[in-house]
C-alpha cells in the first residue's frame, strides 16, 4: 500500500499480503483495512486475509478471512468491518459467498452466509443494514437473477432480495434510505441488453423500480445533498463496448434518468457533494472525465415547534471521546420531522462531565469536517 501524505504528497510504502484488491479506512480508529485476495499464498490456493494498518505508526496485523475476499467496508459508528469472500470459505469456489465481520476493537471474526459470487458490500450506518451484491443470487450456475442480502448490524441475521442479472456494485443513501443495485446485464441472462439498476426501499426492503441505463454498468455513486445517482456504464450505448462510455443520472425522486458521454470504458466513479462534481475513471483513455453535478430541487425554510430529538443522558449516555453516532431525524424524538426534508437546521447542547475538547456534527455518509461544532474547554453547559 502507497500511503500519500495529503499535505505533501510525499509517500511511504507498507507491505501487506498477495494481490490486495480493496482498501477501506476508519476515520475515527485511524486503522485502514486492506484486502489480500490470495492472502499469503502466492498460488492463490488458501484463503485470504485482511491487512489492518495502524495510520499513526504504519504498524500491521494480519486477520484471516474466507476465499478470494473481494471487498471491504467499515462502520465506523460501531466499529465493524465487513469483507465480502467470493467463493466464502471454500477455494475451489463451489459453495456460496460469505461476508466475515471483523470487530475492529479485537479482530476476532464472525462469518455470515450469504449469495453466490458476492462482488461489493455497502452499509448504512444509521439504520446499521449491510447490502451485499450477489452476483449469481442463489444459484452457482449463475443462470437466474442476482440478489442483494441485507445483514442485520445488531444480529447478523439476513434476508434476501432479488434484483436483474449479474448486480456488480451498489450504493447507498443514508437520507433516503434507498439502496442502489447496478444490474451489469439488467434482465437478460445473456447479456445482450442494456443494464438496469434496481432501486430497493430499505424499510420494505423491496424493490420499487428499475431504472434503465447503459449497457454494462460498472459503478454506481450517490451525490447525497441533490438525491441524485451517478452510474457509470462501461460500454455506453453499445453493446460491443467499441463507443465512448456513458455516465447516467437518476433522479432519486422522480426516477427520471439523464445521459453523459464520458471516456472509453467507465470504471471507477467518484462524487463530490460540496463541490457538485462528478469524477470518472476512463480505462481505456487514460483519462478522467469530470461531471458538473445535476442542481438539487431549491429548498424552502420550514420552522417547526421547538422539540427535543435526542437527549443521550435517557438514551445510553454520553457518546464516548473518539467515537460517532447516528441518527435518524425524522424517526427521532417524536418531533414529527417529514421524510421528505433535504436538510436540517439543527442546536445542540453539550452537558458535559469534565473538559470537552470539541464536539462535531455531520451527515452520515460524508466524511467528517476538520472543523468543531462546540467546544467546552472548562466543562460549562
Amino acid at each position: 500500500v502507497t500511503v500519500i501524505d495529503g499535505a505533501t504528497n510525499n509517500t511511504t510504502i507498507v507491505n501487506v499480503g498477495i494481490s490486495p484488491n480493496a482498501v477501506a479506512v476508519n476515520p475515527v480508529t485511524n486503522k485502514i483495512y486492506v484486502v489480500n485476495q490470495c492472502g499469503n499464498d502466492s498460488k492463490c490456493a488458501s484463503s485470504g486475509t485482511v491487512t489492518v494498518i495502524d495510520g499513526a505508526t504504519n504498524n500491521t496485523t494480519t486477520v484471516n478471512v474466507g476465499a478470494y475476499p473481494y471487498a471491504v467496508t467499515v462502520d465506523s459508528a460501531s466499529n465493524q468491518i465487513y469483507v465480502v469472500n467470493f467463493c466464502g470459505n471454500d477455494v475451489t469456489c463451489g459453495s456460496d459467498g460469505t461476508v466475515t465481520v471483523i470487530n475492529g476493537a479485537t479482530n476476532n471474526t464472525t462469518s455470515v452466509n450469504v449469495g453466490y459470487f458476492p462482488t461489493d458490500v455497502e452499509i448504512n450506518s444509521v439504520t446499521n443494514k449491510i447490502y451485499v451484491a450477489n452476483n449469481c443470487g442463489n444459484a452457482n450456475s449463475c443462470t437466474s437473477a442476482g440478489t442483494i442480502t441485507v445483514i442485520d448490524g445488531v444480529t447478523n441475521n439476513t434476508l434476501t432480495v432479488t434484483v436483474g442479472i449479474f448486480p456488480y456494485l451498489t450504493a447507498v443513501d443514508p437520507v433516503t434510505n434507498q439502496i442502489y443495485a447496478a444490474n451489469q446485464c439488467g434482465n437478460d441472462s445473456t447479456c445482450q441488453s442494456v443494464g438496469t439498476v434496481s432501486v430497493i426501499d430499505g424499510t420494505s426492503n423491496t424493490v420499487v423500480t428499475t431504472a434503465t441505463v447503459g449497457f454494462a454498468p460498472v459503478s454506481v455513486g450517490v451525490d447525497v445533498p441533490t438525491n441524485k445517482i451517478y452510474v457509470a456504464n462501461a460500454c455506453g450505448n453499445d453493446p460491443t463496448c467499441q463507443s465512448a462510455g456513458t455516465v447516467t443520472m437518476i433522479d432519486g425522486a422522480t426516477y427520471s434518468t439523464t445521459t453523459v458521454t464520458v471516456g472509453k470504458v467507465p470504471q471507477g466513479l467518484a462524487v463530490n457533494p460540496v463541490t457538485n462534481r462528478i469524477y470518472g475513471t476512463n480505462f481505456k483513455d487514460n483519462t478522467v472525465s469530470v461531471i458538473a453535478g445535476a442542481s438539487a430541487t431549491p429548498l424552502q425554510f420550514v420552522a417547526v415547534t421547538p422539540c427535543r430529538l435526542v437527549d443521550t443522558r435517557k438514551s445510553g449516555g454520553p457518546i464516548p471521546g473518539g467515537t460517532s453516532q447516528s441518527f435518524s431525524i425524522p424517526q427521532e424524538g417524536g418531533c414529527n420531522i417529514p421524510t421528505t426534508a433535504a436538510a436540517y437546521s439543527l442546536n445542540v447542547t453539550v452537558v458535559p462531565p469534565g473538559s470537552l475538547g470539541y464536539l462535531t456534527i455531520w451527515p452520515t455518509g460524508e466524511d467528517q469536517p476538520v472543523v468543531s461544532t462546540m467546544n467546552s474547554l472548562d466543562g460549562r453547559i
